[in-house]
């Protein structure tokens, strides 16, 4: 914290809560920076093209949903298990958890009420951040998908944002914790391809995917890199 003013940084759901909290506007904050953010949690990211995402989204609900259970957490258990009498009270009001795995079944539309589907949209609040952005993005993420770099135009509000988008998987959505966005440039910027440290880490890749073959594609080269010099 500096002069009052604090920073929200964050991976995948801790990322697109950045993102929620800065459409809010809070006066004391000074920047976010985020990575494997989702754009859309309902059409692209829980039903894509109207099918129930059956892997990650679900698998990622049903696994908040059993660690928000009374005693869900190994932190939790620990403490009643140490005789800490006020936790387990306090874990009766997870008795109150909604369902909501039973719920995205019984549920497979949109939906409108209280404007919910397009609350939960990353893409509908975004242009009220006013503070300095950091994104960083995947081109094909295979956890929350590839809708990310569509919402990137709905950043209006500040003229302070970079938008570095990749090839790889969600871990490589990281936003460095070093990174300034108050000294980011005011343009936007994206890498359409990936840097040289994703690029170098995939012909050992290709090697062990392929160990029936006897030529070693460890040794296949790549063009060369256009984003130095």
């Amino acid at each position: 914290m500096k002069d009052h003013k604090v920073g929200l940084v964050g991976l995948s759901y801790p990322g697109n809560a950045a993102l929620y909290a800065a459409s809010t506007q809070p006066p004391h904050l000074a920047a976010i920076a985020v990575g494997g953010t989702y754009d859309d949690g309902f059409r692209n990211l829980l039903r894509p093209s109207g099918i129930v995402n059956s892997g990650f989204a679900k698998q990622w609900i049903k696994g908040r949903e059993d660690e928000a259970e009374a005693g869900g957490q190994d932190y939790t258990r620990k403490r009643i298990e140490g005789g800490d009498e006020i936790c387990a009270f306090n874990q009766k009001l997870r008795t109150q958890n909604i369902d909501l795995t039973q719920r995205i079944e019984e549920n497979p539309y949109f939906p409108t009420l209280l404007g919910l589907g397009n609350r939960f949209a990353p893409a509908t609040i975004v242009s009220r951040i006013k503070v300095p952005v950091l994104l960083v993005a995947t081109w094909h993420d295979e956890q929350v998908g590839g809708h990310v770099p569509t919402m990137l135009k709905n950043f209006t509000g500040t003229s302070k944002k970079r938008f570095l988008l990749t090839n790889g998987a969600t871990p490589r959505c990281s936003p460095c914790p070093t990174s300034s966005c108050a000294g980011a440039s005011s343009s936007t910027s994206m890498w359409p391809s990936a840097p040289r440290t994703t690029r170098s880490s995939r012909p050992p890749l290709l090697h062990r995917r392929r160990g029936d073959r006897s030529d070693d594609l460890g040794t296949l080269p790549f063009p060369a890199n256009r984003f130095e010099g």
